[in-house]
């Protein structure tokens, strides 16, 4: 899958089976590069072998190594180090994988709120974002409603996901509002949820007002029509249901589109 030309997007497997989306520029990937996320090759490895891969030198025998710890049952001693890796590795994509693994282990939600703060990069906090979520959701309501104006359009459509489960149908307004979010892949997310309301007026007004718009891109038009027949839909329906954005984690918080 691609979004835009430079540099070309490549498709990892993340947890649970679900395609992850990771910046490599053509002509420079190594073949490691593209076959870190397959975990076939040390599938049968030990707990303790894969925590040894940890420290490797090379960036995708860690990838790897992460990826196959998220499926294991682990110590809190492997936890821990997977929280570290999150927060100090030099490869984004380890400490995006790290804190995927962390959230299917039960471990610190302290790593993503630091790594929501602090992390350079937009995918490492977008799967931060999943990861609090996962671990902490009730308790951080004002955490996903200031995410919702952050920097990172994966945060911000993360966000949206996260509220909407959390407030149920008081996450009109902001659905509502991330319609006119400057970027179309927030502003998808924003219909496709909107299709959570039944007979909302407002709902529906501002889903007819998406299709009115000469402006407005087809995919988000396409998901405001079909979010005016879902009507009433339940939100992990809509989440896990979804095709071409899903996210890693749950597993949709954490995708560019298929565009």
């Amino acid at each position: 899958m691609t979004d835009g030309n430079q540099p070309e997007r490549r498709a990892a497997k993340g947890a649970d089976g679900v395609e992850e989306i990771r910046d490599i520029t053509l002509g420079t990937a190594r073949k490691e590069d593209y076959t870190a996320a397959d975990v076939t090759p040390v599938e049968d490895d030990s707990i303790d072998d894969l925590q040894a891969q940890l420290t490797a030198a090379d960036a995708p025998t860690r990838r790897r190594a992460t990826l196959a710890l998220a499926e294991r049952d682990c110590p809190p001693v492997v936890v821990r180090q997977l929280e570290a890796l999150a927060r100090t590795d030099p490869d984004d994509e380890v400490r995006q994988f790290a804190i995927e693994a962390i959230a299917k282990q039960d471990g610190d939600p302290a790593v993503a709120r630091d790594l929501l703060e602090s992390d350079a990069d937009q995918w490492v906090r977008a799967e931060a974002a999943v990861a609090l979520d996962r671990l902490d959701r009730a308790a951080h309501e004002d955490t996903f409603e200031r995410l919702l104006d952050d920097e990172a359009v994966g945060v911000r459509r993360n966000a949206l996901i996260s509220l909407t489960r959390i407030r149920g149908d008081d996450v009109r307004d902001d659905l509502v509002a991330a319609v006119e979010d400057p970027d179309d892949r927030v502003r998808e997310w924003a219909t496709k949820l909107l299709g959570t309301f039944d007979d909302d007026p407002i709902v529906e007004t501002a889903l007819k007002a998406v299709l009115e718009d000469e402006d407005e891109v087809d995919i988000v038009k396409q998901t405001a029509a079909r979010s005016l027949g879902a009507r009433g839909e339940d939100v992990d329906s809509l989440v896990e249901g979804s095709s071409g954005t899903e996210m890693a984690g749950d597993h949709m918080l954490n995708q560019v589109p298929d565009r």
